[in-house]
């Protein structure tokens, strides 16, 4: 029998995770009959069927299913060497990281940077979306590594704390000062206020604080893309409680100006994501850095 090829098993390993020829190619950087190719010629030199194929679908076999954990391994100790030998840059492949905005605002930039030094030869796809959509892609197989602000369990996905982003109230600098001095449920009732989307941690406790203290609050914008939110606030059209790591070069600058009221909602949590199952050597090391950067 011939060597078996480390090609070969990633090609294994990228139609199990992604489910399908096409999109394990496009994951590997390659074209959709090479997969086929590599598949074919590890069921031959194995003697098996790996997948069972159907219209629309691949599913791994009994087989299949028992040697996927062991073709994890092999590639997995394969990337090992390489580092252990000090050959970072021989170790290539994709990284599929999902980000939460509060992250992509306040260490993303430091993890790129510190990453890129470690593996230099691994690609980053990046995608920024709501946390609860990461953990759904997460759990569907279709990241790799994600740093998000839900924290609710998950079976199969492994959890690590890295940080945590404090809330403040701010206005545009050229807000009127009698209304910059204005108490907190005053304000609420005479403002728009912008605030994260409904169902996030902050939202939740706004909720219960307002119907704590039989608050009016007069327009609430809650919003899924705080960027926005961030913008309106700039342009003066109503109060913002966003966290601080997107606020504070706007304060420095003199753009915006924090008000001190005496409630913000807890600080947000933001937490690694990754299956428990698939920890390649890139999900280690990426880990690692998140790790260092965000404290």
């Amino acid at each position: 029998m011939s060597k078996l090829s480390l090609k070969s098993l990633q090609a294994f390993v990228a139609v199990a995770d992604t489910g399908s020829f096409g999109a394990a190619a496009i994951l590997l950087n390659t074209t959709q009959p090479n997969i086929s190719n590599r598949l074919a010629t590890l069921e031959t030199q194995l003697g098996l069927s790996l997948f069972a194929r159907g219209i629309g679908k691949t599913s791994l076999t009994a087989k299949g299913r028992e040697l996927l954990p062991l073709a994890r391994d092999t590639l997995k100790q394969s990337d090992a060497f390489l580092l252990a030998a000090d050959a970072p840059e021989v170790l290539n492949g994709v990284l599929r990281l999902g980000v939460s905005e509060v992250v992509a605002h306040s260490w993303l930039r430091s993890f790129m940077q510190a990453f890129a030094l470690e593996l230099p030869s691994v690609r980053v796809e990046l995608t920024v979306d709501l946390s609860r959509q990461l953990l759904d892609r997460m759990q569907a197989g279709e990241l790799d590594l994600c740093f998000q602000t839900e924290s609710r369990p998950l079976p199969g996905l492994g959890f690590i704390e890295l940080d945590r982003h404090d809330f403040t109230w701010v206005v545009a600098a050229d807000t009127p000062p009698a209304v910059q001095r204005l108490p907190l449920i005053k304000a609420l009732a005479q403002s728009s206020l912008f605030l994260p989307a409904k169902g996030t941690q902050p939202y939740i406790e706004f909720e219960t604080f307002t119907r704590r203290f039989d608050v009016e609050a007069g327009g609430l914008v809650p919003s899924s893309n705080l960027s926005v939110a961030l913008s309106l606030v700039r342009d003066g059209l109503g109060l913002g409680l966003l966290p601080w790591c997107m606020v504070e070069a706007d304060v420095a600058v003199g753009r915006l100006v924090t008000l001190e009221h005496d409630w913000v909602p807890e600080p947000l949590l933001s937490s690694a994501r990754f299956s428990e199952a698939r920890r390649p050597i890139a999900v280690e090391q990426a880990l690692e850095t998140a790790q260092s950067v965000a404290s």
